[in-house]
């Protein structure tokens, strides 16, 4: 019961020496956003009807199928104080990524706008930002950020989460995002390097010992497929769609060198199944490359999707690579395993 009562006051402690920021941000002076609008631009200009309800994150082609070329999203948010004093702290907008590039305003001020809005387009994707907003922009009232989103319906166009708060609130959430966006694909992109390189000299070195040389092929397709997320330009693929098709051919030569690296490591002498497994990858890779699809791409589909779109973090915190990180291998690892197992079960 003393233990309880000790708790309890210093709760009541905490609660009556809390400083004022600790309440201040939902004290009634909170930016809030009112409403979510997007609208398709059939010349890149800002459109003046069209508008229809959207929520973020959102992905465009489920409301718009087929359609390429720019989209423009309205968020309407005000103060939630009337005045703003001269004390108070600068607003700021955060956005967790623009599919594939865009442009963002401010009441009508550019903010920030992508280095390239035409192919070869630039890739803000998967690229978390935030800005501090201009006071001399902000109106007393309702505010508006306008966000020029410019895609195309193969590779799942569309905005991120956007946040408008203070300016410590959202470069906290901006660091949280660009360590689930960025950091942890490049620490995932490194290790892959390091081991891709190490198993192929290994491999050199006794050229029996195939598993190695397996091993060290799966780390350097996954780190080409990890481009897709870090990459910031198409380079040196002219467009963006070309770019798409080489990442999807990257993950299916990851999930064939994962299963031929499984057999050789296993000491398996499966003919039937290996050749079955060459069979569906260069299907796999002719589809790409000839036949890319309406909505398939990277970002889209079951085997990886950007870290703003996903419902949950942890949908797109597991890889291939064992213990690292990495987008939605995991699955295609486990369907590797299974059609593996099930043309083995089948053949013998």
């Amino acid at each position: 019961m003393s233990l309880r009562a000790l708790w309890l006051a210093l709760w009541w402690t905490v609660a009556a020496w809390s400083p004022a920021w600790a309440t201040g941000a939902d004290g009634g002076c909170a930016p809030r956003v009112l409403n979510v609008e997007a609208a398709r631009a059939q010349d890149g200009m800002r459109p003046a009807q069209g508008w229809e309800p959207a929520t973020l994150p959102d992905v465009w082609t489920r409301r718009w199928p087929g359609h390429n070329g720019s989209v423009w999203y309205r968020i309407d948010w005000e103060r939630g104080c009337a005045t703003a004093g001269k004390g108070e702290e600068p607003l700021a907008l955060g956005i967790d990524g623009i599919s594939i590039a865009g442009e963002v305003f401010s009441n009508g001020d550019l903010l920030w706008r992508d280095a390239s809005l035409v192919e070869p387009l630039s890739r803000s994707w998967n690229v978390p930002r935030w800005w501090l907003l201009p006071a001399s922009s902000l109106r007393a009232g309702v505010n508006t950020v306008w966000v020029r989103a410019v895609g195309l319906a193969a590779l799942s166009p569309g905005l991120g989460m956007v946040r408008v708060g203070d300016a410590r609130t959202v470069s906290e959430q901006h660091a949280h995002s660009l360590w689930r966006q960025r950091t942890v694909y490049f620490i995932n992109a490194v290790l892959c390097a390091m081991a891709g390189v190490l198993f192929l000299l290994v491999w050199c070195l006794w050229p029996r010992e195939r598993a190695y040389g397996w091993f060290g092929l799966m780390a350097l397709a996954w780190l080409a497929y990890l481009t897709t997320y870090l990459a910031e330009t198409p380079w040196p693929w002219p467009d963006s769609l070309t770019r798409g098709r080489f990442g999807i051919a990257a993950l299916v030569c990851y999930v064939l060198c994962a299963c031929l690296f499984t057999f050789r490591f296993g000491g398996q002498k499966l003919p039937r199944v290996e050749r079955a497994l060459w069979a569906l990858a260069a299907l796999g890779w002719g589809r790409r490359c000839w036949h890319p699809g309406r909505r398939r791409g990277p970002g889209s589909g079951w085997c990886g999707r950007a870290p703003w779109r996903c419902s949950w973090p942890t949908a797109c915190s597991s890889s291939g690579m064992p213990g690292v990180p990495g987008p939605g291998g995991a699955r295609c690892r486990t369907c590797c395993w299974r059609c593996a197992g099930w043309c083995s079960w089948w053949w013998r």
